[in-house]
């Protein structure tokens, strides 16, 4: 399923976000180019128990490097994989700039460390684009944890401002 998902990238120009952002944050797109930029498409799939959910989609992250030092990798986090989540999450193929590179996870599969191809200097930029695949369980009473469903509804973290 998630190779199929790679075929679904498609080219968005990251930059021109303005659009998605709430009025009074419109201008935040153009006042902080170096931000880190995300697009992500997502599509949710409920079983018919109510138990379990799929969430399948593709993420294009655009990265600008504003440390002093150059840098040879980068990390994602793939926080489904954490014990206070219900939940799983597998991703790739990664492509960086068009290319392909082998992820290595870590953090028993919470971090996804990506060598990049090329060394990313200070001010420069880098695209990251990958599928993802995320199986939601049902959340038990036992332990607290902060995404998957509870009565068919699927939970997440938000954050308040």
């Amino acid at each position: 399923m998630i190779r199929k998902l790679a075929d679904r990238l498609v080219s968005v120009d990251l930059l021109d976000q303005a659009a998605a952002l709430l009025p009074a944050f419109k201008g935040d797109a153009q006042a902080f180019p170096e931000a880190t930029r995300y697009w992500i498409e997502v599509e949710v799939v409920f079983d018919p128990s109510g138990t379990q959910a799929t969430l399948s989609g593709s993420a294009r992250i655009r990265y600008t490097n504003i440390s002093d030092n150059a840098l040879r990798e980068l990390v994602l986090m793939l926080w489904p994989n954490d014990p206070q989540y219900a939940a799983s999450m597998t991703t790739g193929p990664v492509l960086v700039d068009g290319q392909p590179v082998e992820p290595q996870l870590e953090l028993d599969g919470r971090a996804l460390r990506l060598r990049l191809p090329i060394q990313l200097i200070s001010g420069a930029s880098v695209e990251i684009s990958l599928p993802f695949e995320v199986q939601a369980d049902t959340i038990d009473g036992a332990d607290p944890q902060r995404f998957g469903l509870t009565k068919g509804v699927l939970l997440a973290p938000t954050l308040d401002r």
